[in-house]
């Protein structure tokens, strides 16, 4: 290491010239860098369900749904004024570029089919006449048709005040933001002083979380900003508050520009995340102010002083750094996007802190020499700050310890039990990214309470690849038919067989016996109600058909008078597969397990007499589903692999076990205690927060690395373990102290700033988080230390070379 620091001072010039220019290479690509929504880049792509998704996407639709509604302010929809109105909006949306023109659907649109018997003949036609019905005869006709279409609760609310109209986009073609634009000014241009129009779906909500983008751009630069003022409060010199304040701002530069140099693309939620990054920077920054200013006593030259500061800290800094990158690499395990791009991107922006911090401030004193410092360490060691690091030490030495290290067990055990808690998915039938009172979730609200609701979960029913053909296809035949001609009849027919038509309603009447189904509806449904029709319209024969003969007729009636694609959104024009609609009651990630659960115990799931398999799962809950396991699943792995990789790297770097072991229980109990608070601030797991929790939760590790060096170090000099305590937090632990209470300060004020509820929580939970760290850092690592009183402090590798 001696050889090491005595090269970076001899080539401090050549050095500070290739920072710089690689500082200004990353700021030129830091342009590319573009912060949008990429909704796929949200899904699992390993998971069956996306899978099954991206198969029937183009057909059956995806997440990529609006939902207007427009509900009158008294009376009922029956009406030319709203009849008309419904309509316009539906044209309208059929309008917008990237709209799937085939899942536009509302009672105007042609979509919509009423199923009518007239003499002995059965008519198939739109439900909405070509002319609006005015006179009180033609609305009464259309409230009776309506009701016999099947539409109550889907299209038309259950009292009759509302109407629901649906449109789905492709993502490849849709631009999501002037999707959102045109839906808010048809909203004002459609609101009235007799209607209100509701608008929800997952464009709608990007919609709104892309409006708050620059709160959060805004409020992230004050927090920074802050973080600067309140650090040049704490050392009143503005030299060495530029030091940290330099470091920041190249390893922000370098970690964007490398993000643009791959040519990323940013969700705008992970904004928080290079605050986050920048208090990584900072802290390890002020680690080397505070040796700075320790160093200031010592009357050394500007070559002898950078030269022992990289003596002092680049062994705890670059093992501390290290932990964090790999902590971070370990998020890329998960197979969704968004989190393997941001595990690479914010695992280099952490490894650029060796650079930055490690290398650039020593570089920059040789260079510019060492501000005067000396009255710094005496207003530091007369302040407040400095009675309350005498008190810390004075709780984590003697008998006291044990007390501190008894309250500690305690904590860990409580926090472990409440954590079992821990919600994943969403826990608000809204979304939790907006306050309840927000635009978005008074639409949701209002849409679900009128309508079965629009957390739609798709089931394929998909003829067996062994069954397009063969014995079961010959029986259904006829006796008169051969094996032949069975296998040509059965791929005719395909989903239209009875054995299919029948498993598919029994299907559906499972699924809603679990009370948080509302509603299912497939293509099955059709039959039964034709069937009713051509027999006079006799209630005991709304059944299915017993003949194949009978399903072949009825499925050739259905499309009299149709255009193509009408019925696309329920089966293939090949009739080889079919969806089946369930509607939720919420898509809450315990509800997605329950309903998930209840569908995969359905006992005919494996039948293979009926020719027909079930795959799962499409819509807006099938995909939000696979991103909640996805999730449930990979959190655990990441914080094993993480904890497990960070052990191996604090072992070999101390070459201790137990040394490792001081400074891994402590971030372990802290991953208890955060998802404890996350249970009692209602903050569940998903796409959004584990990130955000993980690069947070990482801070600890630095904390216990620096602290548990500087006791090594004082115990060396002086065998005297409270010595050795007190001494160690009295220096290294005032740099913990102030850096976590900084950042306490400038993530806390997030809450009251920010009117997104979603950095408003984050950033409360973040300043629990780094206030749990510092707490595990200052009072738990000594107090053990203090209580075994370690044998390693003499044989464990020394990360000092001062």
């Amino acid at each position: 290491m001696d050889r090491f620091a005595a090269f970076v001072i001899r080539l401090r010039w050549p050095i500070f010239l290739l920072i710089l220019a690689i500082t200004s290479f990353f700021a030129w690509e830091a342009r590319h860098v573009r912060f949008r929504t990429t909704i796929s880049d949200l899904w699992p792509a390993a998971h069956p369900f996306i899978k099954v998704h991206r198969a029937y996407e183009d057909q059956y639709g995806s997440p990529l749904t609006i939902y207007v509604m427009v509900q009158v302010k008294k009376g009922d929809i029956y009406n030319p004024v709203t009849l008309e109105k419904i309509a316009r909006i539906t044209r309208e949306i059929d309008s917008i570029r990237g709209v799937n023109h085939d899942q536009v659907v509302s009672i105007t649109s042609r979509k919509v089919k009423s199923i009518t018997l007239s003499g002995a003949e059965v008519h198939v036609e739109n439900l909405y006449p070509r002319e609006t019905p005015r006179s009180a005869e033609e609305l009464a006709k259309l409230r009776d048709e309506v009701a016999g279409a099947g539409v109550i609760g889907t299209l038309v609310s259950f009292d009759g005040t509302a109407s629901l109209i649906s449109g789905n986009f492709l993502e490849a073609r849709t631009d999501l933001q002037d999707l959102f634009e045109k839906l808010l000014a048809l909203q004002e241009r459609e609101t009235d002083e007799a209607h209100n129009v509701y608008l929800a779906g997952q464009p709608v909500l990007l919609g709104w979380v892309r409006t708050y983008q620059r709160e959060i751009v805004n409020i992230v630069l004050l927090s920074i900003a802050l973080t600067f003022l309140l650090l040049y409060l704490y050392i009143r010199s503005i030299r060495l508050t530029v030091l940290p304040a330099l470091a920041t701002i190249v390893s922000t530069i370098w970690g964007l520009g490398f993000a643009g140099l791959l040519r990323y693309t940013l969700d705008p939620l992970i904004l928080l995340i290079p605050a986050l990054l920048m208090a990584r920077t900072l802290s390890h920054g002020i680690q080397k102010v505070e040796r700075i200013i320790e160093l200031s006593g010592r009357q050394l030259d500007k070559q002898a002083e950078a030269r022992t500061l990289i003596l002092a800290l680049f062994g705890s800094g670059t093992l501390g750094i290290t932990t964090d990158v790999i902590g971070l690499l370990v998020i890329a395990i998960s197979s969704i996007p968004v989190m393997q791009r941001l595990a690479i991107f914010c695992g280099f922006w952490a490894a650029s802190i060796i650079p930055s911090v490690l290398i650039l401030i020593p570089v920059v004193i040789s260079i510019f020499g060492i501000p005067a410092s000396w009255q710094v360490m005496k207003r530091l060691e007369e302040s407040a700050l400095a009675r309350v690091l005498k008190t810390n030490a004075w709780l984590v030495t003697g008998w006291r310890a044990r007390w501190v290290t008894g309250a500690f067990v305690v904590a860990t055990i409580v926090s472990f039990i409440v954590s079992l808690h821990i919600s994943v998915g969403d826990i608000h039938p809204g979304t939790a990214l907006l306050w309840p009172d927000a635009a978005y979730n008074v639409a949701a609200t209002n849409i679900n309470k009128n309508f079965v609701g629009t957390d739609e979960l798709y089931v394929i029913a998909r003829v067996r690849d062994d069954d397009r053909g063969g014995d079961g296809a010959a029986a259904a035949a006829g006796p008169g038919g051969g094996g032949g001609a069975g296998s040509e009849v059965a791929a005719l027919l395909g989903i239209r067989r009875v054995p299919i038509l029948s498993r598919m309603l029994d299907f559906q009447r499972y699924v809603e016996r679990n009370p948080l189904v509302r509603h299912t509806f497939s293509y099955a449904d059709f039959f039964p109600v034709i069937n009713r029709r051509m027999h006079g319209n006799g209630v005991k024969w709304e059944c299915l058909p017993d003949t194949e003969e009978s399903v072949a007729q009825f499925s050739n009636v259905l499309l009299r008078g149709t255009d193509p694609g009408d019925f696309r959104r329920f089966v293939d024009d090949r009739y080889q597969h079919a969806n089946i609609i369930l509607w939720l009651n919420d898509h809450r990630g315990r509800t997605l397990d329950s309903v998930l659960r209840w569908i995969r115990s359905y006992p005919r799931l494996d039948e293979a007499n009926s020719g027909m398999e079930l795959q799962f799962a499409s819509g807006f809950a099938g995909v939000l589903a696979a991103v909640d396991e996805e999730v449930r699943e990979k959190e655990l792995l990441m914080f094993i692999l993480a904890t497990l990789v960070v052990a191996i790297a604090c072992l070999v770097s101390f070459q201790s076990l137990l040394a490792a072991t001081i400074l891994i229980v402590p971030l372990v109990v802290t991953n208890f205690v955060v998802m404890s608070v996350m249970v009692f601030m209602e903050i569940a797991l998903d796409v959004n927060t584990l990130p955000i929790v993980s690069v947070g939760m990482g801070v600890g590790i630095d904390y216990g690395i620096y602290l548990l060096t500087r006791i090594l170090q004082e115990y060396r000099r002086n065998p005297d373990y409270e010595v050795a305590n007190t001494i160690a937090i009295q220096t290294t632990g005032r740099a913990v102290f102030f850096t976590a209470t900084i950042m306490i300060v400038c993530v806390g004020v997030w809450y009251f700033l920010s009117s997104f509820r979603f950095m408003a929580e984050m950033g409360s939970l973040l300043a629990l988080v780094m206030g749990i760290n510092m707490l595990g850092a200052l009072l738990v690592v000594p107090a053990i230390i203090s209580v075994m009183k370690p044998r390693f402090a003499l044989s464990a590798r020394l990360l000092v070379w001062d």
